[in-house]
């Protein structure tokens, strides 16, 4: 019963949940590699702190679990930075590469473009699943080197185990999640090229046979991020590595009836270290946090919130 809730949990907001009046700004913002970034944000200049928002493996700002966040924080007096990953703002981005479950390089390039759009007093990040990963590692990954502006951080859902991850996303129902994930991934590939920005990087017969998320990263992911293969990619981006590292308050929040989580992915409850903390929920799906009440405002939103606020 409880894996049935936890698939409602995690069904129900994707396809019912509308957040209306979040008025995304989109600015298109070159990189370093002669690539872009389209990154949505609401501003208020009379608002001193910044909360950046990364969502999940195929996601974007437009993600009702995004917009509701956003719309939280920014209606008790926070600005937002919304990003969105190459390839996740609806234009195809220039390069080869995409973006993966450890990229941090983007995400520390968004921090510093961040401060000198924004000029917050503290910076606040947030994500959910791939997202979550992505700013676990890179907590860990600084360590004491984070950026002195970035207060701390809440992430939810979040698959710090990703090797453990794939391969409970193959199994029985989760499989729809799965191929829901590959359709657009392949889609993008074949797209790139199309466009002549992938030639051979990629054996295009190869992945369209494929049938999971572990095969798409083998053949993808993998070599275009400079991993050996998938197992390698997946050693060295999980974010159960990075724990001991991270240096500054992270809250990892996660339901215990999330179906696509594996359980190295639960940490001891409550404190881990002095700077980590853990809440494992007993409801709330992937990426859910709903309870069934779709028109209020989630779980998630209410406990970054908070967790922000005791750190101000």
């Amino acid at each position: 019963m409880n894996s049935v809730i936890g698939h409602l949990e995690t069904l129900g907001p994707y396809f019912f949940r509308k957040v209306k009046d979040v008025p995304f700004v989109r600015i298109v913002v070159p990189t370093p590699d002669e690539d872009f970034l389209e990154l949505d944000y609401l501003l208020n200049e009379d608002f001193s702190d910044l909360v950046i928002i990364c969502h999940g493996l195929e996601g974007s700002s437009e993600k009702s679990y995004i917009r509701g966040l956003a719309k939280y924080f920014y209606h008790r007096g926070v600005n937002i930075l919304a990003i969105n990953y190459r390839s996740c703002g609806g234009k195809i981005n220039n390069l080869p590469r995409f973006y993966h479950s450890g990229e941090t390089s983007d995400l520390d390039f968004c921090v510093q473009w961040a401060k000198k759009f924004f000029s917050p007093k503290k910076i606040f990040m947030t994500g959910f699943s791939l997202g979550g990963n992505l700013i676990t590692k890179y907590f860990g990954e600084m360590s004491n080197n984070l950026d002195s502006k970035i207060a701390g951080g809440a992430v939810f859902s979040v698959p710090l185990d990703l090797e453990g991850g794939a391969k409970v996303l193959n199994r029985r129902f989760n499989k729809v999640y799965e191929q829901n994930f590959l359709m657009t991934l392949k889609a993008k590939v074949l797209r790139k090229k199309r466009l002549g920005i992938i030639s051979d990087e990629i054996n295009i017969p190869k992945l369209l046979k494929a049938t999971s998320i572990l095969e798409f990263d083998h053949l993808v992911t993998a070599p275009l991020h400079g991993f050996n293969d998938a197992f390698d990619y997946y050693k060295k981006n999980s974010g159960l590595f990075f724990i001991d590292g991270i240096k500054r308050p992270l809250l990892i929040a996660s339901a215990i009836n999330d179906p696509i989580l594996s359980k190295k992915s639960f940490l001891k409850n409550g404190q881990v270290n002095n700077d980590v903390f853990f809440k494992s929920l007993s409801r709330g799906g992937h990426v859910g946090f709903s309870h069934f009440n779709l028109f209020n405002d989630f779980k998630s939103e209410k406990m970054a919130f908070e967790f922000f606020r005791n750190l101000c």
